[in-house]
């Protein structure tokens, strides 16, 4: 086989190749935040809680005690009632505003660093902790502190 046409065609196999399973990654991805999105808006309609910030995209950093030390990307929302998030692989964490004790902003956590982004770490009574990396940090401690948690100094 002549080398001038099996290179470039190896390549464009390969370029297709990753063009199809990145193309079924990313709708795989946008179709799980769909069904998220629509689960939680009913969700929220059946227990009658009140929507404090809107649903939107964030990461888990991760967090300590009882908390998931997997971190991932996915959905988060404050109502009323709860910090929810929903990873885009399945897993939830929802904490109940009525076990937070504490909230603060911080620019690294557990040696984590984000560009562009802040933590947001939330303390609870059993001495947890539990860290988001989100867009605009602050709007989020802001609406905490509307719903009734205080801000702690970062340690």
């Amino acid at each position: 086989m002549n080398v001038a046409i099996f290179v470039p065609a190896l390549v464009g196999g390969i370029l297709l190749f990753n063009a199809v399973l990145w193309g079924g990654i990313i709708l795989w991805f946008r179709s799980r935040g769909a069904k998220s999105r629509a689960a939680f808006a009913d969700e929220i309609a059946r227990t009658g809680e009140r929507r404090v910030t809107a649903l939107e995209m964030g990461n888990y950093a991760g967090g300590t005690g009882d908390f998931s030390k997997v971190g991932g990307s996915g959905l988060i929302a404050l109502t009323d009632r709860r910090v929810w998030f929903q990873k885009v692989t399945g897993g939830v964490v929802e904490i109940p505003v009525t076990r937070l004790v504490g909230a603060h902003v911080t620019k690294s956590w557990r040696s984590q660093r984000r560009a562009g982004r802040q933590f947001l770490v939330l303390s609870t009574r059993e001495q947890s902790e539990v860290a988001f990396s989100l867009t605009d940090a602050s709007r989020w401690m802001g609406a905490l502190q509307g719903a009734g948690v205080p801000a702690m100094a970062h340690p």
